[in-house]
């Protein structure tokens, strides 16, 4: 069993040290000396049990690291060790909200120390929260894109990373703050996927669904806020779609989000100062079909190809072209000449040629817009026969193929930038 102290202070270091080794017997102390490798400990170092904040460090933004080491804790004990002045540098609400989360003095009391480190060690044996790396059945977990996780602030689930063939590590607890900067350690480390447990996914997507059908009732003025729901939408799309299927309730739902982006652009007539509200920390498969949704919006404008339905159809194409692509990185892939193909192995390679194909297939189930899946059968066709997965000639295009296919591909490189 693991606590993480973070401290400054090498001199705190070497006499907690001390006295964890001589009277708490299988636990192990950890140190940190800034908030970035505080958070790579969390991520990658096994389960920690509780943390230790020295606040007397010298942190450069001490508030700010108590603040979000707390924010990250969830119902993991934390510990204090400091004089009252030092309680300014938190905020109370993190402090208090948790009763696990415990005061002391310094210069500390040996016994009062014992007592709230016993009571950090109870609560841990009572909650079998040092069970959290465990053997499993990887059948009874369901992937993630990494990135699609950057659309949250907090999680409403338990999420896992895949350490071994059947061994997951619980990376982030249920309802406790994300930050950018873990992910952004996991991507680092090339992990692009996450879990979570496959019997609670589906009321996930649905209570999902039902928020942010919520959201777009609310008739937000086109805007970041709205941009990044947008995307939120997409992403439960796309997972949904790929993991359970196109039932009549994604269908609805995707018909309320095209709804929403139909309406909302109505009034944009600028498409720079769309791309200049766009955020631009994003990239991969969501991002892209937001993106290409309304570069569609404008091209189509300019091409007078502005009927309602003709509209949502390629709006719809666009959500759902990269539904089946694996890895992120490969949204802006044109061609099969492109050097990212060459490290990958031919399963990857195969999924990736044949994802238009599996798309439009599944697309069928959206009988409410005629050639959708023959939009996005051919949405990696190029004029100059070099894209996939049929390859036809160029006199072989039809216009609709061309002007979606300009659109995410213009999209794409935009996503890429």
């Amino acid at each position: 069993m693991k606590a993480l102290l973070i401290t400054t202070r090498p001199d705190q270091w070497n006499d907690l040290q001390e006295v964890v080794k001589k009277n708490f017997v299988g636990l192990n102390l950890e140190c940190s000396t800034s908030e970035a490798n505080a958070i790579e400990i969390i991520n990658f170092g096994g389960t920690i049990a509780f943390y230790i904040i020295d606040a007397k460090s010298e942190f450069e933004d001490a508030s700010s690291i108590l603040n979000n080491l707390m924010d990250m804790s969830g119902e993991r004990p934390t510990l204090i060790i400091g004089e009252n002045d030092d309680l300014a540098k938190i905020n109370s609400r993190l402090l208090f909200l948790n009763p696990n989360n415990s005061f002391i003095e310094d210069p500390y009391n040996l016994d009062a120390l014992k007592e709230v480190v016993d009571k950090a060690l109870s609560w841990t044996e009572e909650s079998k929260f040092d069970e959290q790396s465990v053997g499993e059945n990887p059948d009874d977990y369901t992937p993630m894109k990494l990135k699609n996780f950057y659309f949250y602030s907090s999680f409403p689930l338990d999420i896992y990373a895949q350490i071994s063939s059947s061994q997951f590590v619980k990376s982030f607890e249920k309802d406790t703050k994300i930050y950018e900067a873990q992910l952004q350690k996991y991507s680092q480390r090339k992990i692009h996927t996450l879990y979570i447990k496959k019997d609670q996914h589906l009321d996930f997507l649905q209570n999902s669904m039902d928020k942010a059908s919520k959201f777009f009732k609310e008739n937000i003025k086109f805007s970041k806020t709205l941009i990044m729901g947008h995307m939120r939408a997409t992403s439960i799309i796309q997972d949904y779609l790929k993991h359970v299927g196109a039932t009549h309730e994604i269908i609805d739902f995707s018909e309320d989000l095209i709804e929403n982006i139909f309406t909302s652009l109505v009034k944009e007539k600028d498409y720079k100062s769309v791309l200049k509200a766009f955020p631009k920390k994003f990239q991969g498969t969501v991002s892209k079909s937001i993106l290409t949704v309304y570069t569609l919006n404008f091209l189509l404008d300019e091409l007078k190809m502005t009927a309602e339905t003709t509209k949502k159809r390629f709006f719809l194409a666009a959500i759902i072209q990269d539904t089946f692509i694996e890895n992120d990185d490969l949204s802006s892939v044109k061609t099969l000449s492109d050097s990212r193909l060459e490290d990958l192995d031919e399963k990857s390679k195969e999924q990736l040629i044949e994802h238009p194909k599996l798309i439009a297939n599944l697309a069928q189930q959206y009988t409410s817009y005629s050639e959708l899946d023959f939009l996005l059968a051919k949405h990696h066709e190029l004029p100059t026969r070099d894209g996939f997965p049929s390859t036809p000639s160029a006199s072989e295009m039809q216009l609709s193929t061309c002007v979606f296919n300009i659109a995410h591909n213009f999209s794409a490189d935009l996503d890429d930038k």
